[in-house]
């Protein structure tokens, strides 16, 4: 089981995540490449909101074949090329909220 880790010595999280996260030894570790907003037939919405809600959708897809699920997530890398796409950060939080 993951453990968070939280100090009042540093400064507190700006959104819903931990300011670390401890890992057991020996636990599997499963690195998801970059998804982005296309469905399983290829389909990619005009709305960039709907784009990053079925990038999430492909992420959960992926770790659900693992075996695993969204609270097993411990780290996040996104590159928002632009950051005018509305959402985002509310949509990443929403979609990662356990």
């Amino acid at each position: 089981m993951n453990t968070p880790i939280k100090t009042e010595n540093a400064p507190a999280p700006f959104s819903n995540y931990s300011q670390a996260v401890e890992t057991p030894a020996g636990t599997r570790i499963l690195h998801v490449s970059g998804q982005v907003g296309n469905t399983v037939s290829g389909e990619l919405s005009e709305d960039p909101a709907e784009q990053n809600k079925q990038a999430w959708r492909n992420i959960f897809a992926i770790l659900e074949a693992a075996g695993m699920n969204k609270t097993n997530i411990i780290d996040v890398l996104a590159i928002v090329t632009d950051s005018a796409i509305p959402g985002f950060s509310k949509q990443r939080c929403i979609g990662i909220r356990v």
